[in-house]
């Protein structure tokens, strides 16, 4: 009878998890060594903004901005990168990033109308997303405690009343405050 061969039960990774920086190696380095320990490229916010806006006229630039936003990329996270990248190449610090990330958010709005994409992201995490889950906790409670009025509110178009608008805590809770 042949040798079956014995099959293997897991694959290595490729990525090695010891194969990271030893604690305390960055001590150990030549200070200056990266393009961010220098002293950064621009120091004035607007003058940064320059400067992205010239790269964001960039034909190459401007083809891989409008690719991502086609895709669905919030434009938040298209002007994160942008700033954050800039950061790291020395070009300037991560107030300036910060202060310059608003600004680069709208360069990349105007361009994605100019190029007439109607349906651009503008942010990461959705504002509505957030309310839309308040409203869900409120009407599981409603349900729970109160079932009348949550059949009141089940039948209609009507958003569910939020605790700041008159929904009363009723049971063991209800009365403290």
């Amino acid at each position: 009878m042949p040798e079956q061969p014995i099959p293997q039960i897991a694959e290595e990774s490729e990525i090695d998890p010891f194969d990271t920086a030893i604690p305390g190696q960055s001590l150990t380095s030549e200070p200056g060594a990266m393009p961010f320990e220098r002293p950064a490229e621009f120091a004035d916010p607007m003058q940064a903004a320059e400067y992205i806006r010239h790269r964001l006229n960039d034909p190459k630039s401007q083809e891989r901005t409008l690719n991502l936003l086609e895709a669905g990329v919030a434009i938040e996270a298209i002007a994160r990168v942008i700033t954050f990248a800039g950061f790291q190449e020395g070009k300037w610090t991560p107030d300036v990033a910060e202060l310059i990330q608003p600004l680069v958010a709208l360069y990349i709005l105007q361009d994605g109308k100019d190029a007439g994409i109607t349906n651009m992201k503008m942010y990461v995490k959705d504002p509505e997303d957030k309310r839309k889950k308040e409203y869900q906790g409120v009407a599981s409670l409603m349900k729970k405690i109160s079932p009348e009025k949550f059949e009141k509110y089940a039948g209609t178009n009507e958003e569910l009343p939020s605790e700041e608008e008159g929904f009363e805590m009723t049971g063991f809770l209800g009365g403290l405050e």
